[in-house]
């Protein structure tokens, strides 16, 4: 794991279309989501992150 601060209000940037620099976030959990039939058959993956900016 790379030690380093993390990016303060990066989130907020993110969902208000600021997609600019190299923000660095912490990924606290991470779990699959259930597939639905057409998912299923393409065998993507979906998965529902948790994440922190500090």
């Amino acid at each position: 794991m790379v030690a380093g601060s993390l990016t303060p209000e990066t989130i907020k940037k993110i969902c208000n279309g600021d997609c600019s620099g190299e923000p660095v976030l912490q990924v606290i959990d991470m779990k699959p989501m259930k597939h639905s039939e057409e998912e299923r058959a393409s065998n993507s993956n979906k998965y529902r992150l948790l994440l922190s900016h500090g």
